[in-house]
């Protein structure tokens, strides 16, 4: 990818970290909290997860728009 665009748009702006830093640095941090959850896709935390729930429910359609509540 070629992000030159962006660079010159937003010079100020710009990466501090690499994609392989802060994957290391996230996984460091979660062992080091002791981060042992081998479920957590499914925990209510992750969004995507909360929002199917949503949708299932009805309180938004499939474009995450709010459904009006039926009296």
């Amino acid at each position: 990818m070629d992000f030159s665009l962006f660079a010159g748009l937003a010079p100020e702006h710009q990466p501090q970290e690499t994609l392989d830093g802060a994957i290391a640095e996230l996984r460091d941090e979660l062992k080091a909290q002791g981060f042992a959850d081998r479920n957590y896709r499914k925990s209510g935390a992750i969004r995507l997860v909360t929002l199917e729930k949503l949708i299932a429910s009805g309180t938004v359609d499939n474009n995450l728009e709010p459904q009006k509540a039926v009296a």
